[in-house]
């Protein structure tokens, strides 16, 4: 076992330093950084312009692609002194609000910063954990960092079918003052006159191409969240390597390849010019957006359940496998982007919890997980369990408070089951929301329960105006 000690003393060797304790500074610094967020890696056919395309990818060749290593790290402003503003390496600027494009004004990527080398040996910094991905001819590989609901940066990297260069693109996603705002006339207008809410921006810089036997290493730096980091900076660093020369390159081939399948299965939904139109005042449409993208779809719906109160949903998002989160987002991408459907922000609760349900209701019929057969079970009682019971209640009901309406009204019917277990289900999910029949055993005889049963409907039918 080798034992390190705390404190270090520093000697001085033929004129070297070699640092026993570190400064001071650095490490007060270090302390008070906030942990990088965490990154997700995918993968799709097309480019960083485009978006994902349906047009598929036959096959990888590894003696053409790069391993590609993107690891984020927290670093104190102004720690690193020999980067230079990414803007010197900028070959076009675009921007969008809502899928639309407006005029580029650089307010999200001005400060950023391009390091051509490693941070490896900066003090004073945390690293995160590094995520390895496939770079191929025709494809994106993307890697997402997620400060905030309202900001999220990009790093892409590509490359095209003819030549070895990597293409890089940075994306930066996030609230910015609306043009009148950032208008100097703006100066002119009287103080009592409200300002302008910030809208949701996108802000897509298209890098120069590197060659990574040129520049196999190399870092963006982009100012974080103030609100969350603060006096801090996150660093995007990037190492990439032949795949031929990597032992991992198989397994990454591999699932690189599973997961470019998937974005064209996916993309071919979609159309090429979308037709729905974003409200761009909060973050709702770049979640519905992100539905598209497999690494982003369950944080995505999450979000949406937790802004708009559908809490089915927000279960599901939480839950479900894999394959059930994936078939509920095409679902609701083909009832939104597909079909071309506005969903008002007042109805995404309802439409959510109805697209949840159905999605759900489905498996009952051939073969639904244990785990989304008990969310059914929790959130509609003894009629979750029957498929018959669900599809008339999800088609006659029309928003949320309908739903619980028809709900009720269908597990009261279930007290009166020949099953014992299906009335104890029944007449726990009522007691749970205190509708439940006073003085009803689920477990008493016959006669016992049809009394109470009756003294109880009675006992409505006076109440009722």
């Amino acid at each position: 076992m080798i034992i390190v000690p705390a404190i270090v003393t520093m000697v001085w060797i033929g004129g070297c330093r070699i640092p026993a304790a570190r400064d001071a500074q650095v490490e007060a610094s270090e302390r008070s950084l906030a942990p990088p967020p965490a990154l997700s890696g995918f993968i799709f056919s097309g480019t960083p312009l485009s978006g994902p395309l349906p047009t598929p990818i036959d096959s990888i060749d590894p003696a053409t692609s790069f391993v590609v290593e993107v690891t984020a790290v927290a670093i104190p402003t102004n720690l690193t002194n020999d980067s230079e503003p990414l803007g010197r390496h900028i070959r076009l600027l675009s921007a969008t609000r809502g899928g639309q494009p407006v005029r580029a004004t650089s307010a999200l990527v001005r400060d950023a910063q391009f390091l051509p080398r490693a941070l490896a040996d900066q003090v004073g910094t945390l690293r995160g954990p590094a995520i390895r991905h496939i770079v191929t001819a025709g494809a994106t590989t993307s890697f997402l960092m997620t400060e905030s609901t309202d900001r999220v940066v990009t790093l892409s990297l590509s490359r095209s079918a003819a030549g070895s260069n990597v293409e890089v693109a940075l994306s930066i996603q996030g609230l910015v003052a609306p043009p009148a705002a950032r208008d100097d006339s703006a100066a002119t207008q009287p103080v009592s006159q409200s300002v302008p809410a910030a809208v949701l921006e996108t802000e897509l810089a298209i890098l120069e191409p590197v060659h990574p036997n040129q520049l196999p290493i190399f870092v963006i730096i982009v100012p974080a969240d103030a609100q969350t980091w603060t006096n801090s900076s996150l660093a995007l660093e990037v190492k990439l390597s032949p795949a031929a020369n990597d032992v991992d390159a198989q397994a990454l081939l591999a699932d690189a390849a599973a997961a470019l399948k998937t974005s064209v299965d996916v993309a071919s939904k979609v159309p090429t010019t979308p037709t729905l139109k974003i409200d761009t005042s909060d973050s709702f449409s770049a979640a519905v957006f992100s539905l598209i993208f497999p690494e982003r779809r369950r944080a995505a719906l999450a979000y949406l359940a937790q802004q708009s109160g559908a809490a089915i949903t927000a279960d599901v998002a939480l839950v479900a496998g894999d394959a059930a989160i994936q078939a509920l987002c095409e679902k609701i991408i083909t009832q939104t982007l597909v079909a071309g459907v506005i969903v008002p922000q007042d109805q995404m609760g309802w439409f959510l919890e109805k697209q949840s349900l159905e999605s759900l209701v489905g498996k009952l019929s051939t073969q639904i997980e244990p785990e989304l057969a008990a969310l059914l079970t929790i959130h509609a009682g003894q009629a979750g369990r029957s498929a018959s019971s669900m599809d008339t209640i999800l088609k006659a009901a029309a928003n949320n408070e309908d739903l619980d309406a028809r709900l009720i009204a269908e597990n009261w019917i279930y007290l009166e089951d020949s099953s014992p277990a299906a009335r104890v289900r029944a007449f726990d999910w009522l007691t749970a929301r205190g509708r439940a029949p006073k003085d009803f055993n689920p477990l008493g005889p016959a006669k016992i329960r049809r009394a109470a049963l009756d003294k109880a409907l009675a006992e409505l039918s006076n109440a009722a105006p």
